[in-house]
């Protein structure tokens, strides 16, 4: 009897510490499920970064989009008006459609001709999207570039949104016609500037017995166009 009693104990002992150690094994695979780098904590918090990221991105593209809006609004109205002189009063308007706790305050980069905006979220880890995005944890930087008549947008150095519109050249000189000032490129003779981009918003016009005139000032075609301001 008391030989059967303590074969009950070592069996009741053993299974315990079996008992243990599969409850030690399986709190281990659980802990790693939960905390490990692909862990369901990790990837909830990766949900949230993505989430986050995309969030940004997409309020970003919208404040493009009304940046292009304006300047297109701005250049119909005067032909010859320069987006990037005016690039901090376009990085205020950026600034009312991204004016949140997480956005920076936009600034004109009057070098290098770009708005800059820093997004931060804690949420954040670099590489968590596609394309190794964001390039750094915790923030992520915009950067809207102004073109002449247009605008690019950068995000983390690599340019999703670009234009086509060449930079304006460098051999720009300008007059006044009417107390409007307009632009043609150095060595242009009138024709040629009646018939550029240059001229648009003007009236080309030759009466009867009148000089070839353009909104009333005289010209001559073959002339080239003089680079100081007339009456």
């Amino acid at each position: 009897m008391k030989s059967k009693l303590r074969q009950n104990k070592g069996i009741t002992l053993i299974a315990l510490v079996i008992t243990i150690i599969v409850l030690l094994i399986l709190a281990g695979v659980a802990i790693a499920m939960l905390t490990g780098e692909n862990g369901l904590l990790q990837r909830a918090a990766d949900t949230n970064g993505s989430s986050a990221y995309s969030t940004a991105c997409e309020q970003v593209k919208l404040a493009y989009a009304n940046l292009k809006t304006e300047i297109l609004t701005q250049k119909h109205s005067n032909p010859n008006y320069n987006a990037q002189a005016n690039g901090e009063s376009l990085a205020v308007i950026v600034g009312r459609d991204l004016n949140g706790s997480e956005w920076s305050t936009p600034t004109y980069n009057s070098t290098d001709k770009v708005i800059e905006i820093t997004y931060t979220n804690s949420s954040l880890r670099a590489g968590m999207v596609s394309e190794g995005k964001p390039a750094q944890s915790g923030e992520i930087n915009f950067s809207i570039g102004i073109l002449a008549q247009d605008v690019t947008l950068s995000i983390d150095g690599v340019e999703e949104y670009g234009s086509s519109e060449p930079e304006p050249p460098s051999n720009l000189i300008s007059f006044t016609i009417d107390g409007v000032t307009y632009h043609a490129e150095e060595g242009m003779n009138w024709e040629e500037w009646a018939e550029s981009e240059y001229s648009s918003g003007l009236t080309v016009s030759a009466g009867f017995g009148q000089p070839l005139a353009i909104n009333g000032k005289s010209i001559t075609l073959g002339e080239p166009v003089i680079n100081e301001t007339n009456g």
